[in-house]
């Protein structure tokens, strides 16, 4: 028989080696995963070499794998399932009416313009009678890009078209005119009943707006007028000399007569003590001369009157000369008494229907189209 082999105990000292291996090995396996568990945790890469631009890993985190690509996660059987798409609809290119149609099923759309707001969004401005056979009704409301929400009131913008509903800084020409109550239809649960009040309500505000543009026109048709152009539509245009605005008008205004066959009548105003003077001087020099009249207009609007030039004819102005201009400030105030805010030039003329229309600003050239009469003039050699 074979002797029994001898076990040797370990010493004392070689069981603290072993022990002492163990837990270094065990320090290094947490450390290692420590490190790698903190560098792959999303946000705690090294800055990449450029934002916005592929990123690239510094050195430092060559050896830990990149995040898959989608493209790799499909390949390998992990792709994520799709995001749910956003129940919102894209806009698109062309207005969408549906939501104007059912909420005031006897209107009719005249025009829809994309107004752009900046960083790629719009709405659409929509021109448009809220009863068709009433010509009473027109007026504006905005849509938004993808044609699901509907916005009544007045629109700031550098052109500042006036609406004449209430307090307002610059409305688009009839914006009160628009669905007073279009948007709380929109959220009503009965669409039918609360689209039949809307248009009333619409209805109504469109009256009445309507009226108080034809007081303001019949003030404006009451007041003196400096006339630089011949034509059988009458474009009123209160102004003021110093103004920047008007000068842009007056540039445009022999294209535009033209056009549309404008008889353009400027009123002077002031809108502070240092035009004051000058509006009291033009209108002095135009009651006593015509042709001298439209001449110091033009060099007015032109800047290339000077006062510096006419300090004698300016000192030289009684109290009854600057009581020429004040019918026309006293109108003018009345007018930003209802409308505050309302700037020069204040433009209004009569449309193809009849209706004042009212512009604070330079109107759009699209603006004067309502000028154009109701029968269409015959071409010359027509006939």
């Amino acid at each position: 028989m074979s002797p029994s082999p001898t076990v040797e105990k370990p010493s004392v000292s070689t069981g603290r080696k072993i022990t002492f291996g163990i837990l270094a090995v065990a320090a290094i396996a947490v450390a290692v995963g420590a490190a790698y568990w903190a560098g792959g945790r999303p946000g705690n890469y090294d800055r990449a070499v450029e934002i916005g631009s592929v990123q690239t890993l510094s050195p430092a985190h060559a050896s830990i794998p990149a995040p898959l690509t989608v493209d790799e996660e499909q390949r390998s059987g992990n792709a994520k399932p799709a995001p749910t798409p956003n129940t919102m609809r894209a806009p698109t290119a062309v207005a969408d009416m549906s939501l104007i149609h059912r909420l005031l099923p006897n209107s009719l759309i005249r025009n829809a313009e994309r107004l752009d707001l900046g960083q790629d969004t719009w709405i659409w401005e929509i021109d448009m009678l809220a009863d068709k056979d009433d010509p009473n009704t027109g007026g504006f409301v905005y849509l938004s890009a993808d044609g699901t929400k509907l916005l009544n009131g007045p629109l700031m913008d550098k052109r500042s078209r006036i609406g004449l509903g209430g307090p307002a800084r610059a409305p688009s020409p009839a914006s009160t005119d628009a669905a007073i109550s279009a948007s709380s239809t929109a959220r009503a649960s009965s669409v039918q009943a609360d689209a039949r009040t809307g248009e009333d309500a619409m209805k109504d505000q469109a009256i009445k707006a309507n009226k108080q543009r034809e007081m303001f026109m019949s003030g404006i048709e009451q007041l003196p007028y400096i006339s630089t152009t011949t034509g059988g539509n009458p474009v009123y245009v209160m102004f003021d000399p110093l103004c920047s605005a008007c000068a842009k008008l007056y540039k445009q205004h022999q294209a535009v007569s033209d056009a549309y066959n404008v008889e353009f009548r400027w009123i002077p105003i002031f809108n502070n003590e240092k035009s004051y003077p000058l509006s009291a001087l033009l209108r002095k020099t135009y009651d006593q001369d015509h042709v001298k009249g439209v001449e110091m207009l033009k060099g007015m609007l032109s800047k290339t009157w000077k006062s510096d030039d006419h300090i004698q004819e300016i000192s030289q102005l009684t109290e009854g000369d600057y009581g020429l201009i004040k019918p026309a400030a006293q109108v003018y105030m009345s007018i930003n008494e209802v409308m505050p805010g309302v700037g020069t030039p204040y433009v209004m003329f009569r449309n193809a229907t009849g209706n004042p229309e009212a512009f604070s600003g330079v109107p759009l050239s699209t603006d004067w189209i309502s000028l154009k009469p109701l029968t269409p003039v015959m071409e010359k050699g027509e006939g």
